[in-house]
């Protein structure tokens, strides 16, 4: 087998990720009427452009090869931080020049995860600051405007 460099593999599964995405739901399998939900059919407006993002990085390998990933590609990207996990701290020199550049974005995924909706709204905006203060002081960049609340709770449950 013929060795390949990890720039063009990457590349080539970009490339196959985008090109799967674009094709029409009846030739990925899914029935066209309505779709499983929330898988992306289309993109909502015209144009191409899709928005590739990450999130929680809690291994220090995986955020790593994210890095990697991009610096390698120049894949654009955003992520979604969560101070509490290692992997941000020690991929930070790995990430820090493609925030500056601009290539890499990065949001603000609360501190440590918590379920928002089962902590108080003074706990919420704690974890939020903390994490802010972490992106500012890593990154020079406070994650604004993104904010991902973790799982995407961001009203209070309600109990039956």
């Amino acid at each position: 087998m013929q060795n390949i460099d990890r720039r063009t593999l990457l590349c080539g599964i970009a490339i196959g990720v985008l090109a799967t995405a674009s094709r029409s739901p009846a030739a990925r399998g899914f029935a066209t009427k309505l779709p499983p939900p929330a898988v992306l059919t289309r993109l909502p407006a015209d144009g191409n452009q899709l928005a590739l993002t990450i999130d929680d990085g809690s291994s220090v390998q995986v955020v790593g090869a994210f890095a990697d990933f991009c610096r390698d590609s120049g894949t654009r990207l955003t992520f979604f931080v969560n101070g509490a996990n290692s992997s941000w701290s020690v991929n930070a020199p790995a990430l820090r020049p493609m925030v500056d550049s601009g290539q890499v974005q990065l949001g603000n995924h609360t501190w440590s995860h918590p379920d928002i909706t089962r902590i108080a709204p003074g706990a919420v905006a704690d974890q939020i600051r903390r994490n802010a203060d972490f992106l500012r002081n890593t990154y020079g960049v406070d994650g604004t405007p993104y904010f991902r609340p973790p799982w995407g709770r961001h009203t209070p449950a309600t109990d039956s």
